[in-house]
């Protein structure tokens, strides 16, 4: 074997290490986006990332913030702009099955007013996780 050979199996080692690195990771980051709005959330590569012993926040918690977060921002750039596509998605955010987030009001379509009005308790991200 000759000082050549091993520097065609070098890319091919840094390739396998460098993804064996990156499955690693613990977490990645992703993001909802929508008419100049954006939201981001972390995916954990597991399902879910334990807070303190035995309390877990959970992929599916992390993507119902970030709509959340998403729909709040959609909520002012509605008042800047009235856009037709932005109302229906923000009724589609409003209207969306939640499992952690619960709303605090019932609001209907035929009230979107009312969802821009109280878009800040609406569209909250805060849990409370005992």
């Amino acid at each position: 074997m000759n000082k050549y050979s091993s520097i065609k199996y070098r890319p091919s080692i840094l390739l396998i290490v460098c993804c064996l690195l990156s499955s690693c990771r613990g977490s990645k980051t992703k993001s909802l986006s929508f008419e100049g709005c954006r939201a981001t959330y972390v995916e954990y590569l597991g399902g879910k990332k334990e807070l303190y012993a035995g309390h877990f926040i959970t992929n599916a918690m992390e993507l119902e913030a970030a709509q959340r977060k998403l729909g709040d921002c959609l909520c002012e750039e509605y008042l800047k702009t009235r856009d037709s596509t932005i109302r229906n998605k923000i009724i589609e955010l409003y209207n969306e099955k939640e499992t952690y987030f619960t709303p605090s009001t019932e609001i209907t379509t035929n009230n979107f007013d009312s969802i821009i009005k109280h878009r800040k308790e609406v569209f909250d991200t805060t849990m409370l996780i005992d």
